[in-house]
């Protein structure tokens, strides 16, 4: 006894349900290179704006942290000093070791800092232009299982940002450092971010170079928005560890002192 195939669809019809799904998952794999759709990239002003926004409230910052630096090549281990840093909105940043019989090996780079103070996103993309990141590559990424805006390209070593997506905190700042442009990159990871005031701040920074040394920076005290004396972001360097006891100057140099002052007043008022 014959039994009666039954056509699936009449003439010239296709099982468009199962077209229609094949279609939205080529679709879906086609327009996400990791097998995961992030949706809408929003322009880099609008992003660098919200972060920015994290930070506004800090015209001035006084901060008191602890520094371990630890050198891979230095089978002593690391070392552990107390600094303060005076940071003034946009660009004027100072370090100083507190303690009169610790030393500290190596100049501080202070460049990161820039992003934590008050700043517009125009300076911002300004400044991250001058570190060599690439502004026109805008991408979604991940880094330590977050999902984050990355502004720059994808090479290892380039110079770029990632930018926390749900909180657009910065997580990671990757550039060439000025004493070795061509070289490898210093590698800063902001950790622990924490409310202060009006804004959030990282209590612990990690700093590391492509020869591996890495200094992680413990926030103990903040102040913000305090006056700072001018004369500490212009005042002659001294060797780390030693007081800051005042010195007299002869009067050439109290006359450039007073030059540099008087400029910086009338950029900064």
């Amino acid at each position: 006894m014959r039994t009666k195939r039954q056509k699936v669809g009449g003439p010239g019809l296709l099982p468009w349900p199962g077209v229609i799904g094949g279609a939205l998952l080529v679709m879906i794999l086609a327009l996400s290179p990791f097998g995961i759709c992030h949706g809408y990239i929003m322009p880099l002003e609008q992003i660098l704006q919200r972060m920015a926004a994290n930070f506004s409230g800090f015209a001035t910052q006084v901060i008191v942290q602890s520094t371990q630096r630890k050198d891979g090549s230095d089978p002593s281990g690391s070392i552990l000093v107390r600094e303060k840093v005076w940071a003034k909105s946009p660009d004027l940043f100072h370090s100083q070791v507190l303690d009169e019989d610790q030393t500290r090996k190596g100049k501080p780079d202070l460049t990161f800092r820039q992003l934590l103070v008050s700043n517009s996103p125009e300076r911002i993309m300004s400044f991250l232009g001058s570190l060599g990141v690439d502004l026109k590559r805008v991408s979604f990424s991940r880094f330590n299982g977050i999902i984050v805006y990355q502004i720059g390209t994808r090479e290892p070593d380039s110079p770029k940002i990632f930018i926390d997506k749900e909180t657009f905190l910065p997580i990671l700042l990757q550039y060439r450092t000025a004493e070795n442009p061509g070289g490898g990159a210093a590698l800063v990871e902001f950790r622990d971010f924490r409310k202060v005031d009006k804004g959030w701040y990282p209590f612990e920074v990690s700093f590391m170079t492509s020869n591996g040394i890495e200094e992680i920076y413990t926030l103990e005290t903040m102040e913000t928005n305090v006056p700072i004396d001018i004369t500490v972001f212009v005042a002659p360097e001294r060797p780390s560890g030693q007081s800051q006891e005042k010195t007299e100057s002869n009067p050439s140099e109290q006359e450039r002192l007073r030059h540099i002052i008087k400029t910086f007043e009338e950029k900064y008022r």
